[in-house]
């Protein structure tokens, strides 16, 4: 691995959250002085990150990811997944905030994981009756495009009920999923769309994301979970 890649793939552990690095060969680990959990990077045709078993698997239960485990990864670390360099921070930034869990924990507890699948697949369920099948901003109808959207993320969420809360979700078209997720957008207490200050909306627009943009309806119980996005979640430093 040559200086500047090693430096540029350190800047993003650190800006993920993981300040702590180590050389292995081709590859950069990364630990964190305040998470428990750690990574390894390295740049092949694509940027390679590789994960511990139960990190592996919990993001692989909770962001339908595709982690798949391979052999030439360092030791500790047999799941990876190659991504796009546009793509490397978001999977870093979201692997580093997990919960914890024992990796015998995770891999046979099969039976926790199945609940919390179904928990998902009910929530989603809910929420298409919520919004009668349609995305709460856009109307749009086809289900493979509509997301269940947190809006406190899974991994921030103290309590099993507010994972499964269904005023802590929202149904969105991918685009709007997406942008909602990174903290692109917003919405403020009446619904409406904001756009971070980090981006701006020509790029909006591309994506089919537009100024004046809101949810059709908005209930009490929403606002304390869009508090917290707002706060947390939402970039609002340039």
């Amino acid at each position: 691995m040559n200086q500047v890649t090693a430096i540029y793939l350190e800047k993003l552990l650190t800006d993920a959250g993981y300040d702590r690095h180590e050389l292995r060969d081709d590859w950069i680990v990364g630990t964190s002085s305040y998470y428990r959990h750690s990574v390894a990077l390295k740049i092949a045709d694509l940027p390679i990150l590789a994960l511990p078993e139960a990190t592996a698997m919990q993001l692989n239960i909770f962001e339908n990811a595709h982690f798949v485990q391979i052999d030439d990864t360092p030791h500790g670390f047999p799941y990876a997944m190659a991504l796009e360099l546009s793509e490397l921070l978001y999977w870093l930034k979201k692997s580093v905030k997990l919960p914890f869990e024992e990796p015998d924990a995770v891999t046979t507890d099969v039976e926790t994981l199945v609940k919390q699948r179904r928990g998902q697949e009910k929530l989603r369920e809910r929420l298409m009756e919520y919004w009668e099948g349609q995305c709460a901003v856009t109307e749009i109808k086809t289900p493979e495009l509509l997301i269940a959207s947190h809006i406190k993320p899974w991994s921030m969420c103290d309590t099993a009920a507010e994972k499964l809360d269904l005023y802590n979700a929202l149904l969105l078209n991918t685009a709007l999923d997406r942008a909602f997720d990174q903290g692109f957008i917003t919405f403020d207490n009446d619904g409406v769309l904001k756009i971070s200050p980090i981006w701006n909306w020509k790029e909006a627009n591309k994506m089919g994301i537009h100024e004046g943009m809101k949810l059709r309806r908005i209930d009490e119980r929403h606002l304390p979970y869009l508090e917290f996005h707002r706060k947390n979640v939402f970039r609002k430093q340039k």
